[in-house]
């Protein structure tokens, strides 16, 4: 009986996909979001032995297990949370799951491959605790992401060197041991998924394909992120493919666009969107500003040189509404007979005027 079969999982105390972008995106308008750091160096700290990685429930298992670092979430869970809590409190907005090879095409490796939704599970619960542990001692949200490694097992190359298209893992398999890590990941709190160093685009692309199938059968999409590994001067991964084909592939199964957002950049930045659905939202955008545009009109005041008190005071009144409403103010002296005289009342008022509206307006054009 695996774990999935015995957990009562409450579907609706998860974090839900609209709710983590909206906090990410609330995030990354304030500052730049810091990731975690290495994970085996830091459980290589611990110095631990053959009888620490097996604990009391794996000590008579058949396969030496040191070195399965994924594995410590069952046996050293509270190893694995002190990391985690380590980095949040050192700066990092986001940490990865201990989950790195949590699939059971990796854990065959060490005939652990019905532990893969467990460990899984445990994983993204684990780092939920450290999550929660950070935030309160400083009240800053943190977040988790649910860590899918590359696989020991590529889709895109043959291990057979006489046979061309050999392939020691199907498409289909790698779909299946994916949306095994994903169901756990999410079951156990992971706000997001992120496909690491990844080294095969089809291996991803299978990977992808896994978590949309199981976002649409939640009713629950995730935020996904993707970082890829560069094995030489050539700039492409373990199997062949450069960046751009990696992310072309990606679109292609999310079935949107890949668009440059920054192509001055070095390299460019691109983001993987509905090239439709934004030209749309960008011309409705565009629509509902010029509907809010206002017409800055002129707006004349008339004042005589002479101007009594209560008279001035209604109209400036009526000058600092015009200002407030995102109008121009012309103001206009009017002089009578005698008054021709006395000129230097009139840049006496004017003056007045200006200096009662310096911190609202300023002087286009002097008298």
């Amino acid at each position: 009986m695996s774990v999935a079969q015995h957990l009562e999982i409450d579907r609706n105390s998860l974090p839900r996909g609209e709710d983590v972008r909206a906090a990410l995106t609330a995030a990354a308008a304030e500052r730049i979001l810091i990731f975690d750091g290495a994970y085996g160096t830091m459980i290589q700290r611990l110095k631990l032995g053959e009888a620490e990685y097996r604990g009391e429930r794996f000590k008579d298992w058949h396969i030496d297990v040191r070195g399965n670092n994924d594995l410590l979430n069952l046996t050293l869970p509270d190893a694995i949370r002190d990391i985690h809590v380590q980095y949040y409190l050192a700066g990092a907005d986001i940490c990865e799951t201990n989950t790195f090879s949590s699939t059971a095409i990796v854990m065959a490796d060490y005939g652990m491959q019905a532990l893969a939704y467990e460990l899984n599970y445990e994983g993204a619960r684990i780092a939920r605790e450290a999550a929660k542990i950070a935030e309160a001692r400083d009240g800053k949200r943190r977040f988790v992401a649910g860590s899918l490694g590359p696989l020991n097992k590529t889709a895109s190359m043959s291990t057979d060197v006489n046979n061309p298209g050999h392939r020691a893992v199907t498409f289909d398999d790698i779909v299946a041991t994916y949306s095994e890590q994903i169901n756990g990941l999410i079951d156990g709190g992971t706000e997001l998924l992120l496909f690491e160093t990844i080294t095969d685009t089809l291996n991803t692309k299978a990977g992808i394909f896994a978590a949309q199938r199981i976002f649409e059968e939640r009713g629950n999409e995730l935020p996904v992120m993707i970082s890829g590994t560069i094995t030489d001067l050539s700039g492409r991964t373990l199997s062949g493919q450069t960046p751009t084909a990696d992310a072309l592939a990606m679109a292609e199964e999310a079935g949107l666009d890949l668009v440059e957002i920054v192509p001055t950049a070095n390299p460019p930045v691109c983001k993987i969107l509905d090239l439709g659905k934004l030209k749309y939202e960008g011309q409705k955008k565009a629509a509902e500003q010029r509907k809010r545009q206002k017409t800055v009109e002129v707006k004349e005041i008339k004042m005589r040189p002479n101007i009594d008190d209560h008279d001035y005071e209604t109209k400036m009144k009526a000058v600092r509404r015009f200002f407030e409403e995102g109008d121009k103010v012309k103001l206009t002296l009017r002089f009578r007979g005698r008054e021709m005289a006395h000129q230097d009342l009139g840049m006496v008022l004017l003056n007045r005027v200006r200096d009662e509206t310096a911190e609202i307006a300023k002087v286009e054009a002097e008298p």
